[in-house]
């Protein structure tokens, strides 16, 4: 991509971005969100596994893993709505969906959600319809972090 499409592209992703998505994600770790909840990882991972359902997306698993800090259980989804979005780009975005792994583990005696902004998507293949793509997907996963979590977003 030139340089000049690449700049097109980016003030096209500003312009489509809600402006809370690119406050958040200014820096590459800011493109993590992290939510805490008083729920036992159990109930949040049922609670995400409902809302998958409820919302119709595509449950692509859940694995647990078990690093020296302590267990993550990874839930893995998909929300058709944002693929058909990435797809419509090209078939490599596929790599880029918000399909990745919601990551749910203890710290601290609470539990804590993790999952990437969708906002990375834009900053990494920048072209408008992929900043559609994150604009339609960041209120999704929003969404869910809230009910999940039992908290809202600050």
């Amino acid at each position: 991509m030139s340089t000049l499409k690449r700049a097109v592209a980016m003030i096209l992703a500003i312009l489509v971005l809600p402006p809370a998505a690119i406050a958040q994600a200014e820096r590459p770790r800011d493109f993590i969100i992290v939510r805490t909840s008083d729920r036992p990882v159990a109930q949040v991972v049922e609670a995400i596994e409902a809302h998958i359902k409820a919302k119709s997306y595509q449950n692509l698993g859940v694995n647990v893993v078990k690093p020296p800090q302590g267990e993550v259980t990874f839930v893995k989804f998909c929300a058709p709505s944002v693929g058909r979005q990435l797809w419509a780009v090209d078939l490599k975005l596929s790599a880029m969906l918000p399909c990745g792994n919601i990551g749910v583990y203890s710290r601290d005696g609470k539990t804590e959600i993790s999952i990437l902004h969708p906002a990375y998507m834009a900053a990494l293949y920048p072209d408008a319809a992929v900043a559609k793509a994150s604009a339609t997907a960041e209120p999704l996963l929003m969404e869910m972090l809230d009910e999940v979590s039992g908290t809202r977003r600050p």
